[in-house]
């Protein structure tokens, strides 16, 4: 049986892939609030979000703790996001499209 933790705000369509790390990237990034870990979406509007995991509440929190909203979101691709890439340790997303090249962020969305 699934259920519903959280629902998001940040995509305007489908979820087409996600990658996830438990490796606190609020220590490597100066200026970020603390998460347990970060969820990374790709979706078909061509835009791959950044979300924070609140590992104690078991669900993705927003900019306030509650809310769940992106931290922030990438863009850049032409297509829907195929595939999604993120390293803690780098605090780097990484993301590939249909009709677009490979690119490479930071998950502060620099």
């Amino acid at each position: 049986v699934v259920s519903t933790q959280s629902t998001g705000f940040g995509h305007r369509d489908l979820v087409t892939c996600i990658s996830i790390t438990d490796v606190n990237v609020s220590l490597h990034i100066p200026h970020t609030r603390l998460a347990d870990g970060i969820i990374v979406t790709g979706s078909r509007d061509a835009t791959v979000c950044v979300w924070d995991w609140n590992g104690k509440l078991q669900r993705v929190t927003g900019i306030d703790g509650k809310h769940a909203s992106a931290r922030s979101v990438l863009t850049g691709h032409v297509g829907q996001v195929e595939c999604v890439h993120v390293s803690g340790e780098q605090g780097t997303v990484i993301s590939a499209s249909r009709g677009s090249p490979i690119l490479l962020h930071r998950v502060t969305g620099e």
